[in-house]
């Protein structure tokens, strides 16, 4: 009994209400891929002049071929095909242009284990906002994230 209550308890603060940061400027918005209402927000930060560039994981090209005043928009798929891609992405990137701090958009789910995976593979400084996640969508998200989390812990442990 004592084990499942502390899995519960854990389960908010890492999945349901991890720590996130208010919008402030920064060199870049980024976008991981995943459900929710992601790139809208991405979209939203880049409008209102958070950023001038916002780079969208695993865009569809509808997305990408997006013009917005003064925002610089572009897709990429990470290498691999996971949150670990990204982070790696995201670090090249971040080395490529020199920049100091990014936004990253991702739903609060994923929120904790993206701050790892991407802590480990750069020092920038990142702002994590959150979109919402369909309430039908959370057990399996939550599920998902326990083994996704366990595995970068254990068996991913770099970069």
């Amino acid at each position: 009994m004592v084990l499942l209550l502390s899995f519960g308890l854990a389960t908010v603060p890492l999945f349901l209400m991890p720590a996130r940061n208010r919008p402030r400027h920064v060199d870049a918005i980024i976008v991981l891929g995943g459900a929710g209402s992601r790139v809208h927000e991405g979209l939203k930060l880049a409008r209102e002049g958070y950023a001038t560039t916002l780079l969208l994981s695993r865009g569809s090209p509808a997305y990408c071929s997006w013009s917005l005043p003064n925002v610089h928009v572009q897709c990429f798929r990470p290498e691999p095909f996971t949150t670990q891609g990204e982070a790696r992405y995201i670090a090249a990137t971040v080395k490529l242009h020199g920049w100091k701090s990014v936004i990253v958009v991702t739903t609060p789910d994923q929120t904790s284990r993206a701050r790892l995976r991407i802590k480990r593979c750069t020092g920038v400084d990142v702002a994590y906002v959150t979109t919402p996640l369909a309430v039908s969508a959370w057990p399996r998200a939550i599920a998902y994230e326990w083994a996704a989390l366990a595995k970068a812990l254990v068996f991913q442990r770099s970069c």
